[in-house]
C-alpha cells in the first residue's frame, strides 16, 4: 500500500522524514525524503489533517477531525 490521498504535509525537524496525513485512511505515512518510500504508517484512526512539531522537534502534533490531537515521540 503506498502513501497516497494526503491532506496535510510537514518536514521533520532533521529534514529526513515526511508526514503525510491520510484523512480517508485514518492514518499517517512516514516518508523517507531522500529515497522517497514509505518507511511505515502510524494509524491514529478518525480523520487526521494537520502535522507540526513540538519547538524541540522530538514530538509530532498530529490534529484530528474527530476531535483530538495523537502526540507522537
Amino acid at each position: 500500500m503506498g502513501a497516497t490521498g494526503g491532506f496535510g504535509l510537514a518536514l521533520s525537524p532533521d529534514g529526513a522524514q515526511l508526514f503525510m496525513t491520510r484523512a480517508t485512511s485514518g492514518n499517517v505515512a512516514r516518508i523517507d525524503r531522500a529515497s522517497r518510500t514509505v518507511l511505515g504508517f502510524l494509524n491514529t484512526g478518525g480523520t487526521p489533517r494537520r502535522v507540526g512539531f513540538s519547538s524541540n522537534g522530538r514530538v509530532a502534533v498530529i490534529t484530528n477531525e474527530g476531535g483530538w490531537v495523537d502526540l507522537v515521540r
